[in-house]
């Protein structure tokens, strides 16, 4: 390895831990690395950790299923600056009462609208190896509009829990919903790729066509993608529209 810097010069790319005991020192490179992840607060993600966040062995395109647990890779070029404060919050939480999920909601809380890296995830949970699976339930089962970031890394985009009878609809509906509606917005047309700070629209929500206290269904014929600022617009002013209305609505 001839660069000083290994895991920088190299991005996105599997580094093993000999490499690194080299351009660090055997008895350096571990405390090297946790500096550069909590003071500097590059992405910098072991073997063990992206194992368990992988969906189908990969991360942001990223094969990861053949890393060892004392492997490492470097996510993005770009660090965070935020980082100590965030780690030191992390810190505070994970000595608290209570059990791994409750610890990682109250993170994600704590940082609402800011992108949570997987090794801070992981440490705010006691290191509990199901830190992942606990992420995608408060996702799927519990409906909070936690998005995965472009990069690696999870983002709470507002800190608002999503309706009760909303978190019954299954994962499998949910995704066919979003793929037969293109993945925008059926009202305004907006997607993720257009998120933004300043725009109030940060997610894509199902609305039902018919009313689920009414009787209608948690299936894909009566289901529709809205983004939260229209799907707040219909529960506001649409609250006794039927059918006929809301597509008219829709078309205007």
């Amino acid at each position: 390895m001839k660069s000083k810097q290994p895991l920088k010069q190299y991005p996105r790319t599997i580094i093993h831990v000999e490499e690194l005991a080299i351009v660090a020192g055997i008895e350096e490179y571990a405390r090297r690395i946790r500096q550069l992840r909590v003071e500097l607060g590059w992405q910098i993600l072991a073997g063990v950790t992206a194992k368990e966040a992988a969906e189908n062995g990969k991360i942001d395109g990223i094969d990861v299923s053949r890393m060892k647990a004392s492997d490492y890779i470097l996510l993005s070029i770009n660090n965070d600056r935020d980082a100590a404060y965030r780690w030191n919050t992390a810190n505070t939480i994970r000595k608290s009462k209570g059990g791994s999920k409750s610890k990682i909601l109250q993170f994600f809380q704590e940082n609402v609208g800011k992108a949570l890296s997987y090794e801070e995830l992981r440490y705010v949970s006691n290191g509990k190896s199901e830190w992942a699976r606990r992420v995608r339930e408060l996702r799927t089962e519990d409906a909070w509009p936690i998005e995965i970031v472009e990069g690696g890394g999870y983002i709470l985009q507002e800190n608002k829990q999503g309706e009760p009878h909303d978190r019954n609809i299954k994962q499998a509906v949910y995704a066919a919903v979003l793929d037969r509606d293109g993945h925008k917005c059926r009202k305004c047309g907006w997607s993720l790729a257009l998120l933004s700070p300043s725009d109030p629209r940060k997610r894509l929500e199902l609305h039902h066509i018919e009313h689920h206290k009414a009787g209608g269904r948690n299936d894909a014929d009566n289901l529709i993608t809205l983004c939260n600022v229209c799907h707040d617009t219909v529960h506001s002013v649409g609250r006794s529209w039927g059918i006929k209305e809301l597509e008219d609505w829709l078309k205007s």
